[in-house]
């Protein structure tokens, strides 16, 4: 007897706060569907719905042989999270089905046609059809997944600094026009203080340089003092900086993106103090390789998970879209790029990437030798810039995996 006749086969879609469920025989015939809420409650009871369906099915059986229902999630680890480990909890086979083969199954009707009902149909079709190909469905452990929230926070920290660095810019240049002179980073603690406090040049009219200069001396650990209030004053009587129209509105803005960045640079720190902590604890040294600091090395181990689901470094590389993928046909064979694997992991090798291959900007000496020669050895074989940085990925995989198999430190002597 062929044992997909003795499954149910559950496709879910999963959202926010309701899911749908699909349930279809092994003839593709849909037997029941259920919508419940994002909840421990619903989940019972929906697993209450498909344990009654089983039982209808089994009817058709032997009693040594009772059908079961096997369910397939697009997502596990997201919106489905919750309710892949309630169904892994209770003992029940879940397995991960690629969004991509559900969205080309929806795609393959004459007509358009979408909801949540046809779209857990969907999903359910290819777990019938697939179901020996589909992996089991896998949640990150509960400290990974932490840490993989963590650092993206932090990622995402980042790209809010700089959005609110160029609005202050914006608005700094309309007020003073030298006033990338004044300090040598726009964001740094002693500038940020300036700009609260004298956001516009006609707040410096009645300040006297030794008034100034204290004001920096203590609010730049006293690296500024008189000197610096001079250049400031010099600075604003010389380009004729005045009062402009709006300058209390655009006052009132530049002293809200100061303190924005004051509040997101405090939670930046608490990030990394965090991340820190918990990479440190996992015991691997990916941060003694140049390049790698505790945000991606977090980034890395949680994307990866444990390593040893790997057998080879090949098996990481192609589960991060760096192998190349093969097409051949008669005598031909050509390789291309891999534009799937998990791009999460893939972007983050890429950044990795190009730091190794970069130079000092004081010294000019190669951040990683090893890496800067390897990337030019490839462009002066023929390949263009974009195919050296695939191959400098490619070969950061294979270091990437023993460092975490063997939790080694990064060695070259060159």
């Amino acid at each position: 007897m062929n044992k997909k006749l003795l499954h149910l086969y559950c496709g879910i879609d999963t959202h926010k706060r309701v899911h749908t469920a699909v349930i279809i025989n092994c003839f593709m015939e849909k037997v029941g569907e259920f919508n419940f809420q994002n909840t421990a409650p619903s989940f019972d009871k929906m697993l209450e719905y498909v344990k009654g369906l089983e039982s209808i099915a089994s009817r058709d059986f032997p009693k040594e042989n009772p059908v079961t229902c096997i369910f397939g999630l697009e997502d596990t680890n997201g919106l489905g999270r919750k309710l892949s480990m309630y169904l892994l909890d209770k003992q029940r086979e879940v397995r991960f089905v690629n969004s991509t083969l559900s969205s080309q199954e929806a795609k393959k009707q004459t007509s358009f046609h979408k909801d949540d009902s046809y779209d857990s149909f969907c999903v359910a079709k290819v777990l019938f059809e697939r179901l020996d190909t589909l992996p089991k469905a896998r949640t990150k452990d509960d400290s990974l997944y932490i840490l993989n929230q963590l650092a993206t926070r932090r990622y995402q920290l980042m790209r809010d600094i700089i959005s609110i660095k160029n609005q202050l810019h914006a608005q700094l240049a309309y007020h003073y026009s030298n006033y990338e002179t004044f300090f040598c980073r726009v964001d740094m603690l002693s500038a940020l203080e300036f700009w609260h406090k004298y956001p516009s040049p006609d707040l410096l009219n009645s300040t006297t340089p030794e008034e100034l200069g204290e004001f920096l001396y203590i609010h730049s650990n006293r690296n500024f003092g008189i000197d610096r209030a001079q250049h400031i004053l010099e600075s604003v009587t010389k380009t004729g900086d005045i009062e402009k129209p709006g300058f209390e509105l655009r006052n009132f803005l530049i002293q809200s993106y100061v303190d924005n960045l004051k509040h997101i640079a405090g939670e930046k720190a608490a990030l990394d103090k965090k991340l820190k902590q918990i990479v440190s604890s996992l015991d691997y040294k990916l941060i003694s390789m140049p390049g790698i600091d505790y945000v991606n090395a977090a980034l890395l181990i949680s994307e990866i998970g444990d390593i040893n689901r790997f057998p080879a470094p090949e098996n990481l590389a192609s589960y991060s879209g760096w192998a190349p993928v093969t097409y051949s046909s008669g005598q031909k064979t050509k390789h291309f790029r891999n534009s799937r694997g998990n791009r999460q992991l893939n972007s983050i090798i890429f950044r990795i990437a190009l730091v190794q291959i970069r130079t000092h900007s004081v010294t000019h000496k190669p951040i990683n030798k090893r890496f800067y020669e390897y990337f030019h050895k490839r462009l002066t074989e023929g390949k263009t810039k974009k195919q050296a940085v695939a191959c400098v990925c490619r070969k950061l995989v294979d270091v990437i995996y023993y460092m975490m198999k063997y939790k080694s430190e990064y060695r070259y002597t060159g």
